[in-house]
């Protein structure tokens, strides 16, 4: 299986190679040392959405960004669990803190959802039934707003419409 990433050295470092057999052992036997890295790579999820939402032409400001990630809630999902029905009315907004998705529209043309990615906000900002079936393609975790604490930050926050809509992945015909 071909590697995921290509990572550069910016500084003087040390790398330890831990062959993927040792690795995993060593994440099963420490519950810890697996919580710690799926909470890096939810960090890595989180910092790159702030990213996004910074890039607009329109700032979002810190202490919306700060009440907005202290809003979402965390749920893990097992490889195969679907997330989201097509033709289901919208209840939450989506940001995929680790694993990969896989959105399935009407038409059949699969696209796949990483971590960083977000879904559900077409949904909910159209009221209108989901576009697309997503289910998830590896273990996930996600952190989602129900639709109540959603259009209270679109309330609150006028740049994370437009933000939203600038960013979205899955983008459906309306």
């Amino acid at each position: 299986q071909a590697h995921r990433a290509t990572v550069r050295v910016v500084e003087d470092s040390e790398v330890l190679k831990v062959p993927k057999d040792e690795f995993f052992k060593a994440l099963k036997k420490n519950s810890e040392l697996k919580t710690y890295l799926e909470d890096q790579i939810a960090h890595i999820a989180y910092r790159n959405f702030t990213r996004f939402l910074k890039s607009g032409s329109d700032q979002v400001p810190g202490e919306a960004m700060q009440e907005l990630f202290a809003s979402l809630k965390r749920e893990e999902i097992g490889k195969g669990t679907t997330v989201v029905e097509r033709g289901q009315l919208g209840e939450r907004f989506y940001l995929i803190g680790g694993g990969q998705l896989e959105a399935v529209p009407e038409s059949g043309d699969t696209k796949t959802l990483n971590a960083g990615d977000f879904f559900g906000d077409e949904a909910l900002l159209c009221g209108e039934p989901q576009a697309f079936t997503i289910h998830s393609q590896t273990n996930c975790v996600l952190f989602y707003l129900e639709n109540s604490d959603f259009y209270k930050f679109i309330g609150l926050i006028p740049a994370l419409k437009p933000a939203l809509e600038m960013g979205r992945v899955l983008h459906t015909e309306r």
